[in-house]
């Protein structure tokens, strides 16, 4: 038993996993925080779209297609 608390061999390996897992636990963390400020910047930005949409009325497409234009009215008088 003395001889196995002794034996550094597999030292360097766990070294490396635990080292692997640290980085790798702090990147999620950081990529996590991440993705909620990036909802909350999007979430920030909706709203201001709708606020922006609901000031301004839509824009009017009317018209019922019974006028003339001078382009109209010159092709009537060739034809006819």
């Amino acid at each position: 038993m003395a001889r196995f608390i002794r034996d550094e061999v597999g030292s360097a390996s766990v070294e490396y996993a635990l080292s692997a897992s640290l980085i790798s636990l702090a990147l999620l963390s950081a990529i996590q925080m991440t993705g909620s400020d990036l909802k909350a910047s999007f979430e920030g930005f909706t709203s201001e779209l709708s606020a922006l949409n609901s000031s301004h009325p839509a824009a009017q497409t009317g018209g019922t297609g019974t006028g003339g234009t001078s382009w109209n009215r010159s092709c009537q008088d060739l034809e006819g």
